[in-house]
């Protein structure tokens, strides 16, 4: 029995003052433009060496219910020194109760007629920073759709809307996982709407990589081919 709070605690803006309000060059470097960047509020931390992805409630939209810091060491340093590659600053936050970046997306998930899932932040950057700050997707901080996010788009989400999932390479190769996977998640939105999801039958993605990591050419034509869920 599940007695933890139905709802994430919420903050004010207030959180981010001890934070560089900019993002780290890296970012930049990774294909985040700076206008997209500051659209989502991300900054940095001098003293932890961290990008700070600030994760704003889906009702309330204007109140931070997280804030995510991801360093910026390589992974080889990471293996090296043991640093985590994630930080949560705020205790207690439940991902599994909110989407990362639908406090931007819901201005124009109806124009764009579709939500798109990634798994991190990043990948919802990029995605903007290609449709010049109009993007239309967001992130679940994982690869599993909970029963909350799955209700809330349902009843948030236009009945026009198609529901995209774009989960990273691994998860379309792990053995345990796979193609299978990605389609009971999808599942979980039908009958009520058109779903679809990515697949990279053509190895054009690495390893670990989100769909949209190898540039503008390669997310279109995944997102040309998806594949349909019955």
């Amino acid at each position: 029995f599940d007695n933890r709070p139905k709802e994430n605690r919420k903050y004010t803006d207030a959180e981010l003052g001890t934070f560089v309000q900019l993002p780290h060059k890296s970012l930049i470097e990774e294909g985040v433009s700076p206008k997209v960047a500051k659209q989502f509020n991300v900054c940095f931390d001098p003293r932890k060496n961290r990008i700070i992805f600030p994760h704003y409630d889906w009702i309330d939209t204007d109140k931070i219910v997280g804030i995510k810091g991801r360093t910026t060491q390589t992974q080889d340093e990471i293996d090296m020194t043991g640093t985590p590659k994630y930080w949560n600053y705020i205790s207690g936050y439940r991902k599994t109760l909110n989407m990362y970046g639908y406090n931007v997306a819901k201005e124009y998930i109806p124009e764009r007629s579709k939500i798109i899932l990634f798994e991190g932040e990043k990948s919802v950057l990029k995605e903007f920073t290609f449709n010049r700050g109009k993007g239309c997707s967001v992130a679940l901080g994982g690869h599993t759709v909970s029963e909350e996010q799955v209700n809330f788009i349902l009843k948030n989400i236009p009945l026009d809307c198609e529901v995209v999932l774009a989960f990273d390479k691994d998860v379309m190769t792990k053995e345990e996982e796979g193609e299978s996977f990605i389609v009971d998640e999808a599942q979980k939105f039908r009958p009520f709407r058109e779903v679809s999801y990515i697949y990279d039958k053509y190895d054009l993605l690495g390893e670990k990589d989100s769909p949209i990591d190898k540039g503008y050419k390669v997310w279109s034509y995944l997102m040309k081919y998806r594949k349909g869920v019955k």
